[in-house]
């Protein structure tokens, strides 16, 4: 069932069940109103019949005559002062019980030899002048049968009100949800249709969310544009992995076919000159197969790391001792500078992080250049506590990094260097690898950099002894 239906269907169920509630309020309503108007008139009655029949005793001193009177209010129209008559079924009895008033044969009658003698006993209203009893009476209407009768008209009509506006409602009701949840559900409409486009590999797909509305249409409208962005990229970036990983491998594969047809043929020889540059190229290809394995899994978080506490001061300067040739090569001055302290992280892949950013810095550095790194303790305020974090900025003396270039120079088999390619040694992979070595380390590595002025790589890592936390 649609969004559509559901809604039209719940407004519907919804009219119709505050229908039935305000119809129930309603007629109990009535009926208690009704219950309590009668009470009070049948009371009413009662006290105007008392005063009638108190006020002929004071007046004839006695009972003597009272059918007659009582005759005389009931029918005559013209009666003045009497009580209001109707259908009416009057007894007076005197002090003895003993009938004065009331059905001809049972006049003269004890009121236990009266039919319902004791039930006419049970509701007899005494009568009293100066504090004394000068007899009872005993009143019964058909007041209440005839307002039952009202009553069950009324109700009736007032079903049939009832049934009439809450069909007329109803009506209002479904013609109202079909308008409303038209203009609500023609967004999710059109959504869904979007996603259904994507689904099928059109990623280019964008709805306006200033032509969907505001509030909830509109922050889905925007996440599903920011959805598709991503997806764009990251269908773009794995479409440019799988290019450049078919190109890396390509010269390789093609160096070792050549060689292998050529001694296959007889042109060359199976010597160890002829076989070296096959080994070199399986060493290429097994290394970028590597590279790829260890990005892959410290971008999944499951890189394996042994933790242990390290002098990244004492790693950094056995590393610059590894590359004591290539600086003195290009004659490059060493300037290190800031206070370290201990961390706690995995000291190969920490090593094979800062052995690829050296690397780096001594390649692009002019001759006669420097090499500056520096180490400074920061604090910064996370989940409201204050964490103590190491950066050690790596800067060069090259030529720099373009600000055009500075966004992806992460990229998997991205060189700012076009002329340093594969056939110089590098994969493309290295700064990649070592952003997510740093990251599954729980730091961050980042890059700035001036034209002219060279560059620097920052690394941030916290000093503390649980990296997940």
């Amino acid at each position: 069932m649609t969004l559509r239906r559901k809604f039209i269907l719940a407004l519907v169920g919804m009219v119709v069940f505050m229908a039935v509630i305000a119809g129930g309020i309603s007629l109990f309503s009535f009926n208690k109103l009704l219950d309590r108007s009668v009470s009070y008139i049948q009371q009413g009655l009662a006290t105007q019949w008392e005063i009638a029949l108190i006020s002929y005793y004071e007046k004839n001193g006695s009972w003597e005559g009272v059918q007659s009177q009582i005759q005389t209010m009931l029918h005559d129209p013209d009666s003045k002062g009497s009580p209001p008559r109707g259908n009416l079924r009057i007894w007076i009895f005197d002090t003895a019980y003993k009938a004065t008033a009331g059905a001809e044969p049972e006049i003269g009658k004890s009121i236990a030899d009266i039919p319902n003698g004791a039930e006419i006993r049970s509701k007899l209203v005494p009568l009293q002048v100066n504090s004394q009893t000068i007899g009872y009476f005993f009143l019964e209407d058909n007041f209440l049968t005839r307002s039952d009768f009202f009553s069950r008209t009324l109700v009736s009509s007032i079903m049939r009100a009832m049934l009439i506006s809450m069909f007329v409602t109803l009506l209002v009701a479904l013609l109202l949800g079909i308008i409303l949840t038209r203009r609500m559900t023609e967004p999710l409409k059109q959504l869904t249709q979007a996603v259904t486009s994507v689904g099928q590999g059109q990623l280019s797909i964008r709805i306006n969310p200033e032509e969907k509305g505001g509030g909830d249409i509109k922050a889905l409208t925007e996440a599903f544009n920011e959805m598709t962005v991503k997806l764009a990229q990251y269908e773009e970036i794995r479409s440019n992995m799988v290019a450049d990983i078919a190109h890396e491998l390509r010269t390789p594969l093609t160096v070792i076919s050549g060689k292998l047809e050529s001694i296959q043929e007889g042109v060359a020889a199976a010597s160890p000159e002829t076989i070296l540059p096959i080994q070199d190229e399986v060493i290429r290809m097994t290394r970028l197969v590597r590279d790829l394995q260890q990005l892959t899994l410290a971008e999944a978080g499951k890189l394996p790391l042994y933790i242990q506490e390290i002098d990244i001061r004492n790693m950094i300067l056995r590393i610059l001792d590894h590359f004591a040739i290539a600086l003195e090569e290009k004659n490059l001055r060493i300037e290190i500078t800031g206070e370290s302290l201990p961390v706690y992280g995995d000291p190969d892949r920490l090593t094979q992080v800062f052995v690829n950013l050296i690397d780096n810095a001594i390649r692009h550095s002019r001759e006669g250049g420097f090499l500056r790194i520096n180490f400074k303790l920061e604090f910064r305020d996370k989940n409201d506590t204050e964490e103590k974090r190491l950066s050690i900025g790596i800067t060069d003396s090259g030529e720099g990094i373009p600000e055009t270039d500075l966004s992806r120079v992460f990229d998997r088999f991205y060189r700012v260097d076009t002329a340093r390619d594969r056939n110089s040694g590098g994969t493309g992979l290295g700064l990649a690898i070592a952003r997510e070595f740093i990251r599954a380390h729980g730091g961050d590595l980042t890059v700035s950099s001036r034209l002219s002025e060279g560059c620097c790589f920052t690394v941030w890592l916290r000093v503390k002894n649980n990296i997940n936390s």
